[in-house]
């Protein structure tokens, strides 16, 4: 099973925050996204998205993708340009 990087940014302003909920459902949706998408690569093993750090400021969720194919992360780039 290889695994791969990938960050959802959220830009925020200087001095201002987020709300909570709303990076939660940001994160939610993108972890849905990584899913749904990797699952019509390979429907039998689907990527598993795990939450690794996440940094102050503009809003940085690092996550690791898991997933059977060699390099997971090209492969969600590619269904996310094919479904754009």
């Amino acid at each position: 099973m290889s695994k791969t990087p990938l960050v959802l940014f959220i830009d925020l302003k200087s001095d201002t925050r987020i709300d909570l909920r709303a990076a939660a459902k940001a994160a939610i949706a993108w972890a849905d996204l990584i899913e749904d998408v990797g699952g019509h690569f390979d429907p039998s093993s689907p990527p598993t998205v795990e939450l690794v750090s996440s940094e102050p400021g503009s809003q940085k969720l690092k996550v690791i993708i898991s997933s059977i194919t060699d390099d997971p992360k090209a492969t969600i780039r590619a269904a996310m340009l094919a479904c754009s």
